[in-house]
């Protein structure tokens, strides 16, 4: 648990000093260093709705848009 508010104490340091990406590669540490398994399984989650995004949109069809 200390080591979780020592990754926050410093995420907002950097956030502080306006280096926002470092903060975030700081959070992805801390998420990586609690659960591991966690975090891929929210990468396939992101995967699976970007592949049903772009279904979506290679499906799309208007038949009044397409036939003048």
């Amino acid at each position: 648990m200390i080591e979780s508010a020592l990754f926050i104490s410093a995420a907002k340091t950097e956030l502080e000093h306006d280096r926002p990406e470092e903060a975030l590669k700081i959070l992805d540490n801390l998420i990586l260093a609690l659960n591991g398994e966690a975090i891929f399984l929210k990468g396939e989650i992101y995967f699976k709705m970007h592949c049903a995004m772009i279904h979506n949109i290679l499906g799309f069809y208007h038949k009044d848009l397409y036939n003048p």
